[in-house]
């Protein structure tokens, strides 16, 4: 059995996410708090999580006709958020609000900026993803997450 993505190809029984509803309702919720400039940050399209947030993501943003189609795609790593965040910090007018493909990529985007030498992009940066963020006392970013309910499917499927 296959827990939250599925593999192509294969004929396999999965207990899935709704990880396009999931990333639309966070993306909603950062255009409902006033952003208009966006990006996608990480995300390995082989997957089909990563792929169904990014759709989710694109969905959002074409309804209110702010899709720019900035992504920062590759990675679902610390090290990709690091290395992602080193690009945004060198952009001259970077998006404000980041959807992060995970919580990994989340975490080297705060530690890249937890390093200084500069503050963040803008100096306002909301970052949002699909995953359980225990809350950092060293944090200085606002963060939006979006919780996601467990499936319905019967105990002996959980086994």
């Amino acid at each position: 059995m296959l827990v939250d993505r599925l593999v192509e190809g294969a004929s396999l029984d999965a207990v899935l996410a709704d990880n396009e509803g999931g990333a639309y309702g966070a993306t909603r919720a950062l255009i409902d708090d006033g952003h208009t400039r966006f990006a996608f940050v990480g995300g390995d399209l082989g997957l089909t999580s990563a792929r169904e947030r990014l759709d989710g993501w694109i969905r959002a943003l074409e309804e209110d006709s702010l899709f720019s189609g900035d992504r920062l795609l590759g990675g679902m790593a610390i090290e990709d958020g690091y290395r992602h965040m080193d690009e945004l910090l060198r952009r001259e007018d970077p998006p404000a609000a980041l959807f992060v493909v995970n919580l990994l990529v989340h975490l080297g985007l705060e530690r890249r900026l937890m390093e200084g030498g500069r503050e963040a992009p803008g100096g306002r940066l909301t970052l949002t993803h699909c995953s359980i963020l225990p809350r950092s006392a060293a944090s200085q970013w606002p963060v939006s997450t979006r919780r996601r309910t467990r499936p319905s499917c019967p105990p002996a499927a959980m086994r």
